[in-house]
């Protein structure tokens, strides 16, 4: 099971493709080497020498690519969209290349036949028009009006230049204006034939299982991969479904009022960066505690990617209904000691407090992944029953790569079962008493996304209940490395401490990097990160003081979310569409090209 990579896992694996781009400063400088260096080639090549040969490079690629370059930024804000100069210099680099191996291939064929040399480099700027129309398509939500206007300013630059090139005594011959836009008309209309079949089969499946436009989902996502905007989250709402979901809510209070609030939403905080229920964890702690006053920790509760929420709009009713319902919850100041169960590779702990079960389970040392929202409802009812509350999360503290959700019919669920009923006869043996409280929050903030380490950082809750002491050790993160949360118990432990856990948020916020999978341990030293939990853990336990306990599970109505194996039926249309861009993509713009090539050359 190890050795298997899932749907999803193949899916993200796409974002390595997706790559910073350089700066406008390497960029210039690219674009200045390569009409330099394809000028002293073309010099050497021809009989006019390499002075003429540095006129040609510069007239040919680096004069139409520089004025290119701030066209394209102005045209882009007239059209109200985001093409930044940066990426206008990137796009400009790459079209100097192309026009570098068709400067140097004319100047090949000067000597056999001059119109030939021309037309080798009027192919090089249809070729750069293709391929701007092409990426700016697949990577900004344009109107086909908007793209080919952005497209075509290199071209129109390099037709001018390339015009007046024999007048400079650059370049052997002459020909009208009027007949070198004639000439490329066949060959632009080969490309932009072959481009439409690309993306027509290109956005065939996500039209037919979805009714969505897969070009723009893909340069949505690549904006907000980008640029951190919102406009991914409109596409995907799309083909949201409407739900309903629970939110657990164990409330901790003093004589100065709320002191923390542990919350455990029972939906899935993707699907990825800061779209929808990706952004959980930041959304909810900034509007909750400036409201409520208290320190908000964030369990992951029992929900795969089918309960993703997919818009901003689901994450503000998860807000208001929590603030809506804590003003009605009941305290006690009473709470057992707590209680770890196993069942072969499941534990669970378990704390009563008041009428309210905390608990918090996992598979650790095994891989500790999504349970499916029917399972975590299903362990919740055993685990209660009665009057009991339960709060459940699920720690998902022990990364593997591999696919090891578990969902309904996975034989583990009895086990897990068997172990929810331990739990139920354990804690109604204990003897309830006095409960002390204690948080502290570490923003951890000299790390980012890329470190693995979410918004809200990492968040200590201390439980005395009479003389026994349990710790929670919550970090905003997605999973954490095998092994890592063992020595970090360990450590705790040696502080006295009768039980802990370490938990993650499953934050998708820190997937936001190439590849995906960024689980906390990879990137931040294991040393560093024992440290700075037991540190949490010992702040959090100074700040311990007497307090009252209420817990409620709140109703939460309409939320959009992907819905039932909607995640597994997109990541599975992903992969097919990927599958076929490999074998497609090529032949066709392949073909596309050659046949453009071969047109302009047989107009002579």
């Amino acid at each position: 099971m190890g050795e298997e990579i899932p749907a999803l896992i193949k899916t993200v694996r796409a974002t390595n493709y997706l790559k910073e781009l350089p700066s406008m400063r390497t960029s210039f400088a690219g674009i200045i080497l390569l009409s330099i260096a394809s000028g002293i080639i073309a010099g050497m090549l021809s009989d006019k020498g390499i002075l003429s040969g540095l006129l040609l490079g510069t007239w040919i690629i680096f004069i139409p690519s520089i004025i290119t370059i701030p066209l394209s930024c102005r045209l882009s804000q007239v059209l109200s969209k985001k093409l930044t100069c940066k990426r206008s210099a990137y796009l400009a680099m790459f079209s100097s290349i192309i026009l570098a191996v068709f400067l140097i291939l004319g100047t090949l064929f000067t000597r056999i036949n001059p119109i030939m040399s021309i037309n080798l480099i009027l192919y090089g700027f249809v070729f750069v028009l293709a391929l701007r129309a092409f990426v700016l398509r697949a990577t900004h939500p344009y109107t086909n009006i908007g793209i080919m206007t952005l497209a075509s300013v290199h071209f129109v630059i390099g037709l001018i230049a390339l015009y007046y090139a024999p007048y400079l005594g650059i370049l052997p011959g002459q020909i009208a204006l009027a007949s070198l836009i004639i000439k490329s008309i066949l060959p632009l209309s080969i490309i932009f034939g072959g481009m439409i079949f690309f993306f027509a089969l290109l956005n065939a499946p996500m039209k037919r299982n979805f009714n969505v436009d897969a070009i723009s989902l893909i340069s949505s996502f690549i904006e907000h991969w980008f640029d951190k905007t919102d406009l991914l989250e409109k596409r995907l709402k799309a083909f949201s479904e409407k739900t309903d979901t629970i939110v657990g809510v164990i409330a901790f209070r003093t004589k100065k009022g709320l002191k923390a609030l542990y919350l455990v939403p029972v939906v899935h905080p993707g699907p990825f960066g800061f779209i929808g229920g990706g952004k959980l964890t930041k959304h909810i702690v900034e509007h909750i505690e400036p409201k409520t006053g208290a320190t908000v920790l964030i369990g992951h509760g029992t929900a795969t990617h089918d309960l993703n929420p997919v818009d901003t709009e689901s994450l503000n009713k998860i807000n208001k209904a929590v603030l809506e319902n804590i003003k009605n919850i009941k305290y006690s100041d009473k709470g057992t000691s707590p209680v770890r169960v196993k069942e072969e590779s499941y534990q669970v702990l378990g704390i009563k407090l008041d009428n309210t079960i905390l608990a918090v389970s996992t598979f650790s040392p095994n891989p500790t992944e999504d349970i499916d929202a029917s399972i975590g409802l299903a362990l919740s009812s055993e685990m209660g029953g009665g009057k009991n509350k339960v709060v459940y999360a699920d720690a998902h503290n022990c990364y593997w790569s591999g696919k090891y959700a578990i969902f309904s019919g996975n034989s583990k669920v009895f086990m897990m079962l068997g172990a929810a009923k331990k739990l139920k006869t354990a804690l109604s043996r204990k003897k309830p008493k006095n409960i002390k409280v204690g948080v502290y929050v570490d923003p951890l903030k000299e790390y980012s996304l890329k470190e693995g380490v979410g918004p809200t950082g990492l968040r200590a809750l201390v439980i005395g209940t009479g003389d026994t002491k349990t710790a929670l050790v919550i970090f905003d993160a997605n999973n954490m490395k095998k092994g890592l949360r063992e020595k970090i118990l360990e450590q705790i432990k040696r502080m006295g401490f009768d039980e802990a856990e370490v938990m993650t948020t499953d934050s998708h916020c820190v997937n936001n990097v190439r590849g995906g999978e960024n689980p906390l341990g990879k990137r931040i030293p294991e040393k560093e990160i024992i440290k700075r939990s037991v540190t949490a853990v010992k702040r959090a336990l100074e700040d311990m003081e007497p307090a009252e306990v209420g817990g409620e599970i709140i109703k939460v109505k309409g939320l959009n979310v992907f819905g039932p194996q909607k995640a597994a039926e997109l990541t599975a249309t992903i992969n097919s569409v990927i599958a076929m861009i490999k074998i497609a993509g090529p032949v066709i713009m392949g073909f596309s090209l050659t046949a453009s090539l071969l047109a302009i050359m047989a107009i002579g």
